[in-house]
């Protein structure tokens, strides 16, 4: 992940983002939580979040992602639950 050589706090969202994304590449975990972790990130950074994703899925590593952009983990083949009014309700896997 490419970051500009600026104090933490001039950094735009994406790249607030980015360093959210090396912290927990560098802390190891057997559970991860994210909250669209995605958003303000450009598509080459998306594809590394995903690779690294994919990599800890692989590990056996758990995953837990809020997300309104589904499509873009499809190569992780997730389990997806659907949270509507309280309820939640766990919906197939695409294969």
């Amino acid at each position: 992940y490419e970051l500009p050589n600026k104090p933490i706090s001039n950094l735009s969202k994406g790249n607030m983002q980015k360093v959210g994304i090396i912290q927990m590449v560098l802390n190891e975990g057997d559970l991860y939580l994210f909250d669209e972790p995605t958003d303000g990130l450009d598509k080459e950074s998306i594809e590394l979040f995903i690779d690294d994703l994919f990599k800890l899925s692989n590990e056996g590593k758990t995953i837990v992602i809020s997300t309104h952009k589904r499509s873009i983990y499809s190569k992780l083949k997730p389990k997806i639950y659907k949270f509507e009014d309280g309820i939640c309700n766990e919906k197939k896997r695409k294969t």
